[in-house]
């Protein structure tokens, strides 16, 4: 079935206001590659390179935060009304732990959150 003129258009019109072009330079054949692996995947390659752009960002962010930053997130957390005595004392025990250990945790939970969100 072609696609009419109005169709084409309104791509056309929903691609400049909603979305942005990324041009990446490979190596000649690693692109068949990202894109087989992506297929393996059921993703396209443009969000096979989001989802790794995304999570590599998430993963350094999480390695940059001080211990007093991750103590500040723990203690917000702590602060809210929304949390059961348990959920509040498991917060208490996360800050005995080791910073780097914390870290771990966080970038875990960061992980778990995007993937829950590309599930969405």
């Amino acid at each position: 079935m072609a696609v009419s003129d109005a169709q084409r258009d309104s791509i056309a019109k929903y691609r400049a206001e909603k979305r942005d072009q990324l041009a990446v330079d490979v190596p000649k054949g690693k692109r068949d590659i990202y894109k087989q692996g992506a297929a393996e995947l059921n993703l396209s390659l443009s969000m096979l390179i989001q989802n790794a752009v995304e999570e590599f960002i998430a993963h350094h962010q999480a390695d940059n935060l001080s211990a007093a930053e991750l103590k500040k997130i723990s203690l917000l957390v702590q602060q809210t009304e929304k949390l059961s005595p348990a959920e509040k004392n498991l917060l208490v025990e996360f800050n005995k732990l080791p910073v780097e250990t914390q870290k771990l945790v966080f970038k875990l939970i960061q992980s778990i959150n995007q993937n829950s969100k590309q599930v969405e």
